[in-house]
């Protein structure tokens, strides 16, 4: 038993079964210094590295350290005290988001939770919390066997919703807290801090440029209080870089993506279009996303032709899309534009449309415009940093957001060239690839891993500055 081969070295992870064992002071010194590290795991809350190590006369023990201390231990005896092999212990994420309503925010963690759920079903699991309530895709995720926590913090006072998170964290236990949007940002970070919990990470979704009071305080505690901050685009890193000096080595950039399949029966051939002319606009009817803007320039294009018909998918309650109606109804144009309320999965519609018409004011990352790439529509949007980033140089499409004559006259030259017509379409179809939900999801479960090695190795740290001071 005293002879096991060195090959052995470094090739098991061991547990203690008994907290008796864990306790064991004996030490010993091996002249061959640097072990062969195997890794950690959590062991009744007590976190404890193994590795196999050899002493002078060649004999192998284990050595092994704690958060308190570090310990030696032979490996014979270890064995004789039937020590087993570790199993991947799940590493648990919990996502704190404001509503389950139909955004870009919550279809893209949607479509994560999902895309980890089916890809890596042994590695991770997730919780998801809403601070004001849930809404539509409450189902969505009950379907995947994620457990949604409803905070009901509307109206709530600010240390009462802090206090509700802490303790659901409390209860939960999540490795990771992983906040989305500014409310959840403000509320979960501060509670992930007090909680202790190591990996705090926030996804920046917007780059809006007027911000209350509230907001611009937000993005300083998670400048300070986040472990790790994911941009959704390199247009939204680069501006909190410039507008709030936070840290460009604590930013990832990962793109968001919907995660919404093309119909199978469905492979987008360009063809010439047909008339009435179709538009759509896939937007919830917000300020920022400019449908406001969208009907004088209906009213344009109508100059060129009295048949077109314009749908406009997404949110219509609040006091913008009442806004919006009222504008619609002024303009004549009911028969014209359809508010046709949000849609779960919009790619199955978008096919029957001729063109995506998009006048958003700013955007962190435009999903919408996604979806219409992946069905290769030719798209009219305004030239804002994520929209120059998310069509890498097509540079012809653009037009400002108030000049409704020039976005008639791109639309229908758009309509009517078809050559211009197909190739927009096709390099939108090969450019909608590169944000892939696949690829999202790899990149957020390779992020996810790294967090948890960084805060091995930072404990592993301080166990090693503990031990030589």
């Amino acid at each position: 038993m005293r002879n096991l081969p060195q090959k052995d070295a470094g090739s098991v992870l061991y547990l203690f079964p008994r907290k008796q064992h864990r306790q064991c002071l004996a030490r010993f010194y091996p002249a061959y210094r640097p072990s062969s590290e195997i890794g950690w795991a959590d062991c009744d809350r007590l976190m404890v590295c193994a590795a196999v190590c050899f002493n002078a006369d060649k004999v192998p023990f284990l050595q092994f350290s704690t958060t308190r201390q570090k310990h030696s231990f032979p490996l014979y005896k270890a064995i004789l005290y039937s020590m087993t092999p570790s199993q991947p212990r799940k590493i648990k994420i919990l996502h704190l988001i404001y509503t389950l309503q139909i955004g870009g925010a919550e279809l893209m963690l949607y479509h994560l939770c999902k895309g980890l759920v089916q890809t890596y079903p042994e590695r991770f699991e997730s919780t998801v919390a809403c601070i004001y309530g849930t809404g539509p895709l409450y189902d969505k995720f009950k379907d995947l066997g994620i457990t949604v926590v409803n905070l009901h913090g509307a109206g709530k006072r600010f240390y009462h919703s802090i206090w509700r998170i802490i303790l659901l964290i409390k209860k939960v236990k999540p490795d990771i807290v992983h906040t989305h949007l500014f409310p959840p940002d403000r509320y979960g970070q501060i509670a992930a801090f007090f909680c202790g919990t190591r990996c705090r990470i926030s996804t920046i979704h917007s780059m809006e440029p007027r911000l209350t009071v509230a907001e611009r305080l937000t993005i300083h505690l998670i400048k300070y209080l986040s472990t790790g901050i994911i941009a959704v685009s390199s247009s939204a890193k680069m501006h909190y870089e410039h507008h709030y000096a936070i840290n460009p080595n604590k930013m990832t950039v990962i793109y968001n993506t919907s995660g919404h399949s093309v119909p199978a029966h469905y492979r987008r051939t360009p063809q010439p279009p047909q008339r009435p002319f179709r538009l759509v606009n896939l937007d919830n009817l917000k300020p920022a996303k400019g449908q406001h803007y969208l009907i004088p320039a209906v009213k344009e294009l109508m100059a060129f032709d009295p048949t077109i018909l314009v749908d406009i998918i997404g949110d219509v309650t609040g006091e913008y899309a009442a806004y919006v109606a009222a504008e619609i109804r002024k303009h004549k144009l009911e028969n014209t534009i359809s508010l046709l309320g949000h849609i779960i999965n919009p790619c199955v519609r978008l096919p029957d449309y001729h063109l995506m018409i998009s006048l958003s004011l700013w955007e962190g990352f435009h999903m919408s415009l996604v979806e219409g790439m992946s069905v290769g529509l030719p798209i009219i949007t305004t030239p804002i940093p994520p929209h120059l980033e998310l069509f890498d140089g097509i540079e012809h499409i653009f037009v400002r957001h108030d000049d409704p004559s020039a976005i008639a006259q791109k639309a229908y030259a758009t309509l009517t060239d078809y050559h211009l017509y197909s190739s927009l379409s096709q390099a939108n179809f090969r450019r909608s690839a590169v944000f892939s939900c696949d690829t999202m999801v790899a990149k957020y479960a390779e992020f996810y891993n790294g967090c948890m090695a960084s805060r091995t190795s930072t404990v592993g740290k301080r166990m090693h500055t503990t031990e030589n001071s």
